[in-house]
């Protein structure tokens, strides 16, 4: 059977600024690389598919060898939802590995509503009694998520760089605390 996974801000280049940046736990760019690709592996089986909501690389829109080469080593099948640092061409992003490619996704898993937004900022207009399952990146490290709010950051600086399923997210809803600040 397979799984839905998600993930935000991996920000796949080796650009030593977001080490810097985020404070990420690795020696240098090429090791954050690897580390964060063996953990999608660890989890990720090659029937499974992974939501990438945004700000996939900061590589230079033209270098999509670089990317086809990061999906290629990536188990499962990965949809992209566009951040602020994703800026190559939608169809040119398709081409290079991913399935599809949106400025947000509206899902519906285990007949609930699942909206992917890169932003949070979006998340203002989704009416807080409507049930939908907000899932986001950008923010980093602000906050891993907002139970009552049913608001989750999938960023990889919250989750110790791994991808997070379904079933983790529905368990992080289900914390008592109104604010979950990582």
């Amino acid at each position: 059977m397979s799984k839905s996974f998600f993930t935000a801000d991996e920000h796949y280049d080796g650009d030593e600024g977001i080490l810097r940046f985020c404070n990420r736990p690795f020696s240098n760019g090429t090791n954050m690389i690897s580390a964060i690709i063996h953990r999608n592996n660890e989890l990720v089986k090659a029937e499974d598919t992974v939501y990438h909501i945004g700000d996939f690389t900061f590589k230079n829109p033209a270098d999509l060898s670089f990317i086809s080469t990061i999906i290629s080593t990536l188990n499962g099948t990965h949809i992209l939802i566009l951040g602020n640092h994703d800026n190559a061409d939608p169809f040119k992003l398709v081409e290079a590995g991913f399935r599809s490619v949106h400025t947000s996704l509206e899902l519906k898993i285990d007949h609930r509503d699942v909206l992917l937004v890169h932003d949070p900022c979006v998340w203002t207009v989704v009416p807080p009694d409507s049930g939908i399952i907000f899932l986001h990146g950008h923010v980093h490290k602000l906050f891993q998520s907002i139970p009552d709010q049913k608001v989750v950051n999938v960023g990889v600086d919250v989750w110790n760089y791994y991808p997070i399923s379904f079933e983790t997210i529905l368990e992080t809803l289900s914390t008592p605390s109104s604010f979950v600040k990582f």
